[in-house]
């Protein structure tokens, strides 16, 4: 039989690994949350105008995780297209003038009209939540029952 002090070392040498590990999947994680959200959204476009918007969405990876981007200046007027605009209001003073506008964009939506969706979509199911089994699939060593 083993000693407290061996079961203790035993126990916090497999917290140790499951932090490791944790931290090793997190980033993959949510790069593949990312990815899920990018692709839902895409799924969702319609309309040629977003199809141009979902052309213009991808995933930056970075050791914290991962951001859903939406890439302006290669789709212009992508998160007009994305987020809406206000119709029918002036505008600041353009070359051609003062103006009404971004009237080509539709109504405001503050969420987003395709990612927004998208991302509570990926979310929808409690029971498989990704985070959850990560850490549960980390920390099992420690706590097998």
């Amino acid at each position: 039989m083993e000693s407290f002090e061996a079961q203790l070392a035993d126990f916090r040498a497999d917290l140790a690994k499951a932090s490791t590990q944790i931290e090793e999947g997190l980033p993959d994680l949510l790069d593949e949350i990312g990815r899920q959200a990018v692709a839902g959204a895409q799924s969702r476009a319609r309309t040629p105008a977003d199809r141009r918007m979902a052309g213009a969405l991808d995933v930056s990876r970075s050791r914290q995780g991962a951001d859903v981007i939406i890439d302006a200046d290669r789709v212009p007027g992508a998160l007009g297209q994305e987020f809406g605009a206000r119709h029918n209001q002036l505008r600041p003073t353009t070359r051609r003038g003062q103006v009404l506008g971004w009237n080509q964009f539709p109504d405001p939506v503050p969420d987003g009209r395709l990612l927004g969706p998208a991302l509570e979509e990926s979310w929808a199911d409690d029971d498989d939540d990704p985070f959850l089994d990560l850490i549960d699939d980390a920390v099992h060593p420690a706590f097998p029952d």
